[in-house]
């Protein structure tokens, strides 16, 4: 009873594996535009239509996620009779917001000096930030997922180039595994 007041337990591994899938599509969809590369990400112009349609199709990707992680978690905590916004909600937002944020602004900063290869590092250091301090509030899978985007954010800053490849191993292959191992574990 005290784990259930305490921590979050209505993550969805099903709205996990569902945005691995929707990243590995975009990124598809980019590379096969001819707009980005796995081995040789180079610094985007910003005044071209490649630009613009990457930074749309991240926000509409980063926009479906949300809404699909929100409304399989809605579902799953309703099934199980719990109450959706509670400390432990408000605590695991809190966590994960702020490093995404942090992040956001510093991505910001790189496009005002024309800098686009920082992007998938800083997106990938700063969401395993926030899933490492959430993980706090929620299930222990969430650490290991959250060190395991550290990990391959600080490949992507090792290796610019390549942070393409980084990434979608992070936010897409990544999160195949953990929304599997999070259905198996504590949904079926």
């Amino acid at each position: 009873m005290m784990e259930r007041s305490s921590r979050f337990l209505s993550l969805s591994g099903s709205s996990g594996i569902g945005i691995g899938f929707l990243a590995l599509l975009f990124v598809g969809w980019q590379v096969s535009k001819g707009n980005m590369s796995f081995f040789e990400q180079k610094n985007f112009d910003l005044q071209t239509d490649a630009w613009e349609e990457f930074i749309l199709g991240s926000l509409v990707l980063f926009g479906v996620c949300l809404v699909l992680s929100m409304g399989f978690t809605l579902r799953r905590t309703k099934k199980k009779g719990l109450k959706v916004w509670n400390s432990s909600t408000r605590n695991i937002l809190g966590a994960i917001g702020l490093p995404m944020m942090v992040g956001a602004m510093i991505m910001l900063q790189n496009f005002n000096g024309l800098g686009t290869e920082a992007f998938f590092s800083t997106s990938l250091l700063c969401y395993g930030l926030g899933l490492f301090f959430a993980s706090r509030y929620t299930y222990d899978e969430l650490r290991m997922m959250g060190l395991a985007m550290l990990v391959l954010g600080t490949l992507a800053v090792l290796h610019l180039p390549m942070g393409l490849l980084f990434w979608s191993l992070g936010f897409g292959a990544l999160h195949i595994v953990y929304g599997a191992i999070m259905y198996f574990r504590h949904e079926r």
